[in-house]
C-alpha cells in the first residue's frame, strides 16, 4: 500500500497518515474531454493501475496538478523499491544543469547508484518535476534531461524512466517533444523479458531501431472510502455527516481531490457545515490560487494572490463573452474558439501567463 501525503494539517491532532493506494488512468488530451465529470468518475481510483502495475512499464510520464504531491510519491516509491533490494533512484530535475550535478542530485542514493552501475540489474529512475526544471527557462529542462542521458549512457539497455510533470507544462508540444527525445529507449522483440526486479535485465535492442512507447498517466480521484479516511485524518467529526453534506451538495468532484478535501475539512471544523454553493466555489477558487509547491516558492516563481485573482477573473470574463471554452497554453495567437491569455492579459509577461495557467485553478488540484 502507498501512504498518502498531506500538504498540511488542519489543526486537529492526527496520528500517522491513512494508508491510501494511489492509482492512475491513461491521460486524455484536453480536446477530447467533452464529458469531463463522466470520465472522472468512470476512472475511479479502484479501477486504475496501481504503482506496482505502473512500474512494470519502462517509459512513463505521470501527470499531477499543483499540490498533487508528486515529489512525495516519487520519493516514497524509490525508497520502497530499494527496501526490496531493487535499484531505484529519485532525481530532482531542477538540480541538474551539468553532469557534475549528478552526484549532488543522488545525495544519499550515491552508493546505491555506484553498486547498480557495476552490476546487471534493471534500474528505475524517478525524474521529478519537469515543470520545476523549466522555471528558469526551457533550456534548463533540456540541460537536465541531457545530463540524465549522458550519465546513463552505456546503461540505457537496463533503465526504466518515470517522469513527473504538471498538466499545463505537458500540454505544451515543445515540452512533450523534448521529453520524448531525451529519454527515448530501445526495446527488444516482444518475446524479451520485461519484468522489473533485481534479477531481470532488459537486453539492449538498439540495433533493432524499435522504440519503447512513452505512456502518459494521470492520478485518479480518491475512492469514497479513501476520501472518508483522509477527511478523518484532517480532523472531520463525524465523518458520515460530513460526507452526507458532500453528497447532498454534489461536492464529490471536490471531496475526491485531497487538496480540496483539506480546506473543506477546515470549513467543517470551524462551522459544522460546508456552506452554500457560492461559498464553496469561492473557497475553492481562493485555495486553488495558493501555490503549494516549495520548488516554485523557492524559485520566486509565485505571483501574488491579488494578481492571480485578477488574471483568473479576466480570463473568466473573456470566456463568457466569447463563448470560448479552452485556453491556449503555448504562447502566440489562438485559433478560433480558443483564448490566448496574452490577448486578454496584455500587461502580463509570458511567464506570468504560464504561472497562472499552472495554478490549481486551471491545473485541476487532485491532491
Amino acid at each position: 500500500m502507498n501512504h498518502a501525503r498531506t500538504a498540511g494539517h488542519s489543526g486537529a491532532p492526527h496520528n500517522s497518515a491513512p494508508d491510501i493506494t494511489r492509482t492512475f488512468s491513461p491521460f486524455r488530451e484536453s480536446e477530447t474531454q467533452d464529458t469531463d465529470f463522466e470520465f472522472w468518475f468512470e476512472h475511479a481510483s479502484e479501477r486504475g493501475l496501481t504503482w506496482d502495475a505502473l512500474l512494470k512499464k519502462r517509459l512513463v510520464v505521470v501527470l499531477g496538478e499543483a499540490g498533487i504531491g508528486k515529489t512525495y510519491e516519487f520519493r516514497q516509491q524509490a525508497q520502497r523499491l530499494r527496501s526490496e533490494e531493487k535499484a531505484a533512484f529519485f532525481i530532482p530535475l531542477n538540480s541538474l544543469e551539468r553532469q557534475e550535478d549528478w552526484e549532488g542530485a543522488l545525495n544519499e542514493q550515491a552508493a546505491w547508484f555506484e553498486k547498480w552501475k557495476g552490476g546487471t540489474a534493471t534500474g528505475i529512475f524517478f525524474l521529478d518535476a519537469v515543470d520545476e526544471a523549466r522555471l528558469t527557462g526551457p533550456i534548463a529542462l533540456q540541460r537536465a534531461l541531457a545530463c540524465v542521458r549522458k550519465v546513463l549512457t552505456g546503461h540505457l539497455n537496463r533503465v526504466s524512466f518515470v517522469v513527473s510533470s504538471r498538466i499545463s507544462d505537458w500540454n505544451m508540444p515543445t515540452v512533450r517533444a523534448l521529453v520524448a527525445q531525451q529519454i527515448a529507449l530501445s526495446v527488444n522483440p516482444p518475446s524479451a523479458p520485461a519484468a522489473l526486479n533485481n534479477q531481470t535485465t532488459i537486453p539492449d535492442a538498439a540495433a533493432s531501431g524499435e522504440s519503447v512507447p512513452l505512456e502518459v498517466y494521470s492520478l485518479n480521484p480518491l475512492s469514497v472510502e479513501a476520501a472518508k479516511r483522509l477527511a478523518a485524518y484532517f480532523g472531520v467529526v463525524p465523518v458520515d455527516s460530513f460526507w452526507q453534506e458532500v453528497v447532498d451538495g454534489n461536492y464529490r468532484f471536490l471531496a475526491t481531490r485531497p487538496l480540496d478535501l483539506e480546506w473543506m475539512a477546515v470549513r467543517w471544523q470551524h462551522a459544522g457545515k460546508l456552506g452554500s454553493y457560492a461559498e464553496i466555489i469561492e473557497a475553492a477558487v481562493t485555495n486553488r490560487l495558493v501555490e503549494k509547491s516549495s520548488g516554485y516558492v523557492d524559485a520566486g516563481a509565485v505571483l501574488s494572490s491579488d494578481q492571480l485573482r485578477l488574471g483568473a477573473e479576466s480570463l473568466a470574463v473573456a470566456s463568457i463573452l466569447s463563448g470560448a471554452s479552452y485556453l491556449q497554453v503555448e504562447p502566440g495567437t489562438a485559433p478560433s474558439g480558443v483564448i490566448a491569455p496574452g490577448e486578454v492579459l496584455l500587461d502580463w509577461k509570458p511567464n506570468e501567463h504560464q504561472r497562472l495557467l499552472g495554478s490549481a485553478l486551471f491545473d485541476e488540484a487532485t491532491y
